[in-house]
């Protein structure tokens, strides 16, 4: 059912006090301001949005993975079968580019859950940071959080991914001391370092 008018109305307004709320770090405030405004117009998808964006914004231990997919799956409407481009595909492209830039920050965060949830969503788990050329992966393998390494391997993070300098995943984690999720990077398969030249046999 399409809501009414007044509550569209209070809808945006609501969602636009929760949006300013989380831009100041108010999550409590934002969170309660956001759900209102789903609550009087269930039909707008941006407030499912913003709320995944406030989940992503949360402390750790971070999101759950549940409500995180739920909100997720209301936030990005489905493609289109039309060949034609609709208003729908190009607010999920715009979506899906912006999330993509926050697999990052939950790689460096350790949680494995808030991967996992973007990665079923269909957002790209390869993004680099515009700065410093790294994936989501580097990070964290740079920190050795090896949930958040294993919960992108297992969403397809290429490992052979080289950034400036030649630095890798498996370059940084070594470089960093972790021992551990080095090895895991190299069980992987191609982990971003060139291979010895093997011997000529007779």
């Amino acid at each position: 059912l399409e809501a009414s008018p007044a509550h569209v109305g209070r809808s945006k307004s609501l969602g636009n006090l929760g949006l300013r709320a989380l831009k100041r770090g108010a999550i409590g405030d934002a969170e309660v301001l956001l759900n209102e405004a789903r609550a009087a117009d269930p039909t707008e998808s941006e407030h499912a949005f913003s709320l995944v964006l406030l989940e992503l914004a949360r402390p750790p231990p971070g999101p759950s993975g549940s409500a995180l997919r739920e909100l997720l799956a209301a936030a990005l409407p489905p493609p289109e079968a039309s060949k034609i481009a609709s208003a729908a595909d190009e607010t999920r492209s715009r979506r899906l580019d912006r999330l993509s830039q926050l697999v990052g920050v939950a790689a460096v965060r350790n949680q494995p859950q808030a991967i996992a949830a973007l990665a079923a969503a269909g957002v790209d788990v390869d993004k680099r940071d515009v700065r410093s050329g790294w994936t989501p992966l580097m990070a964290a393998a740079s920190k050795g959080f090896k949930e958040a390494v294993e919960a992108l391997l297992a969403a397809g993070a290429d490992a052979s991914v080289v950034a400036g300098g030649g630095r890798s995943a498996v370059s940084e984690a070594e470089r960093a001391g972790h021992a551990e999720v080095a090895l895991m990077l190299r069980s992987a398969g191609q982990f971003g370092v060139p291979e010895e030249p093997k011997a000529d046999t007779l």
